[in-house]
């Protein structure tokens, strides 16, 4: 008797889901793009429709050829050298609660955003993005699968150090194509899709500085390991070593590094964050990589972005290496 209630539980369940309504629709952009959208409810398909149109690049260009317009009533500030820069992503990083988008040239797991008064574990970047991935914060790294012989940045050991610390961290690396002709050189993080840096800093080692740009670390207080970086000395090698110097910090100086980085809060940090969106999109695809979701910019209006004093407007070069199926570059930059 136990058997076939099994059986006949089985068989309605079965009945079921062969009954369930599905609900769907077709995208195509011309020439030859297509995708077939699959949902579980006509709310869930209504969403992705909203979130399609309103996205969606138009004919529309606003001032110096760029898609996205000037925000006015902007909160932003500039963060010039490393230290402030790093101080104000780790703090960024700490307060995410649903995700988090970097982009980098170089990324270095073990780099440290802050160090004074003394380095601490707590504030490495490979310990915050695992804190905040066990608090269900979905983290997506893409960087540039990068010329090995070349320029050795070890982007292979990063995606492998970087997933294995928590299923909620995808690391796209971008392109496989050779030769190589061209490398992502975005320095993007946008957090909640709310919150955005932007600029000329990586999150690696040798970026990490302040106004009094000192060039001696003897005892690694500042710069511990391969931090401790200058390239007319020696290049920087085996960083799956990261805390074995490459220089001799008794007669060798490390390489000042003065670099701005501009941060945003706001409508424009929501542009950033689509210009991060629709490269990991179209990368995922170019990649097959199966394992990594397709993001999708968020439409919720609740933008803190008219309380500051700031006209902003996010310019970019783009390509059809990272987006084939633009109707023209976006060459604002």
């Amino acid at each position: 008797e136990r058997q076939k209630q099994r059986e006949r539980e089985s068989e309605k369940a079965r009945e079921k889901e062969n009954n369930k309504e599905v609900f769907g629709f077709d995208l195509r952009i011309p020439p030859n793009y297509s995708r077939k959208f699959l949902c579980s409810s006509e709310e869930e398909c209504e969403a992705w429709i909203n979130v399609i149109n309103f996205y969606s690049p138009s004919n529309q260009r606003h001032r110096f050829n760029s898609r996205f317009p000037i925000r006015h009533g902007v909160s932003g500030k500039p963060l010039v050298d490393g230290k402030a820069a790093f101080s104000s992503i780790r703090d960024a990083l700490y307060a995410a609660e649903r995700e988090i988008f970097i982009s980098d040239w170089f990324f270095s797991c073990e780099v440290f955003l802050e160090r004074e008064p003394y380095i601490k574990d707590e504030n490495r970047l490979d310990f915050i993005l695992k804190h905040k991935a066990k608090q269900n914060v979905a983290v997506y790294i893409l960087l540039w699968n990068e010329t090995k012989i070349a320029t050795p940045l070890a982007s292979a050991y990063v995606r492998e150090q970087m997933e294995a610390l928590h299923p909620n961290i995808k690391v796209l690396l971008h392109p496989l194509h050779m030769p190589v002709k061209w490398s992502h050189h975005q320095k993007i993080v946008v957090v909640d899709q709310q919150v955005a840096f932007i600029g000329g800093l990586d999150l690696c080692f040798g970026r990490y500085d302040d106004p009094e740009h000192r060039i001696f670390d003897p005892e690694g207080d500042i710069w511990p390991g391969k931090d401790y970086y200058n390239p007319t000395f020696a290049p920087l090698e085996n960083l799956q070593d990261p805390f074995s110097s490459s220089l001799s910090r008794s007669k060798q100086p490390r390489m000042g590094w003065h670099d701005i980085h501009f941060a945003v809060k706001g409508e424009p940090a929501r542009d950033i964050a689509i210009n991060f969106i629709e490269r990991w999109n179209f990368a995922k695809v170019d990649m097959e990589r199966i394992n990594c979701p397709f993001l999708v910019p968020r439409v919720d209006h609740d933008l803190e972005n008219k309380h500051g004093s700031l006209s902003v407007q996010v310019i970019r070069s783009l390509g059809s290496w990272h987006l084939p199926n633009l109707v023209e570059p976006d060459v604002s930059i």
